[in-house]
């Protein structure tokens, strides 16, 4: 049971760290003049970069299986991200001008 609530944290950690990646790379696509040519590549690019991490993660902390608990954590994990630090990760890096464009 410690080791499955080990696992249900680390892939909620891991969820919160996809949306980030995501922010990311939102933000980066918005500063190239054809906006949703740049969205659709780095929409795929996430998607690669998603799927080759669920799969490691898979691999090193869930044994090779896919369980309902690791699933379910990743989405909390993602969740979270959103409704509660996304936007001020956001917001921190528009004012350190890291990625600075006009809307």
């Amino acid at each position: 049971m410690a080791q499955q609530t080990n696992i249900f944290v680390f892939a909620a950690l891991f969820g919160a760290l996809m949306g980030l990646i995501f922010d990311l790379f939102t933000l980066t696509a918005r500063l190239f003049r054809r906006k949703k040519i740049a969205l659709w590549i780095f929409d795929g690019v996430y998607c690669l970069v998603c799927l080759i991490g669920s799969v490691l993660f898979l691999l090193t902390e869930g044994t090779g299986r896919l369980e309902s608990y690791v699933l379910i954590g990743a989405c909390a994990g993602v969740l979270l991200y959103f409704v509660s630090i996304s936007s001020l990760c956001k917001r921190f890096l528009r004012r350190r001008h890291v990625f600075y464009y006009k809307k």
